[in-house]
């Protein structure tokens, strides 16, 4: 498999995304790309759609105007050893920490095998924020 490609071209809206990715969401016209030609077989091309389709549209549309207080119930109630994986995201990609607890949950979504997740309790506490805020 190669490295994400500079997707040029695309077009959002009247602007003309570039960006180094093998999928995107656009928050400004709700749809998703997926870069095809990147990924090696069947199960990378469905790994990027549930990390762009399930994490960020999804929880996005799910939970609206709400969305950042979800992030922050999240990271605030993340133990240790996720707070630092997250904290380490948003060093890396010089990120927010909101924008890295997007990503982080993007990464968990892309996993399709979730009662094997090592963080189960963990992933209970954020079913709870699902639930309380709905």
């Amino acid at each position: 498999m190669q490295g994400p490609r500079c997707l040029d071209g695309l077009q959002d809206g009247n602007r003309i995304a570039r960006r180094r990715a093998n999928g995107i969401y656009r928050k400004s016209t709700g749809k998703i790309t997926i870069y095809i030609p990147d990924h090696g077989n069947v199960a990378d091309a469905v790994a990027t759609f549930l990390h762009e389709a399930v994490a960020h549209k999804g929880l996005r549309n799910l939970f609206g105007a709400h969305f950042d207080e979800f992030l922050d119930k999240v990271y605030a109630n993340s133990n240790s050893e996720i707070r630092s994986a997250i904290d380490a995201l948003a060093g890396k990609k010089k990120l927010s920490t909101r924008t890295a607890t997007e990503e982080y949950l993007a990464g968990l979504a892309e996993k399709t095998d979730f009662e094997h997740l090592p963080y189960n309790g963990w992933l209970q506490r954020v079913k709870t924020f699902f639930i309380e805020m709905l």
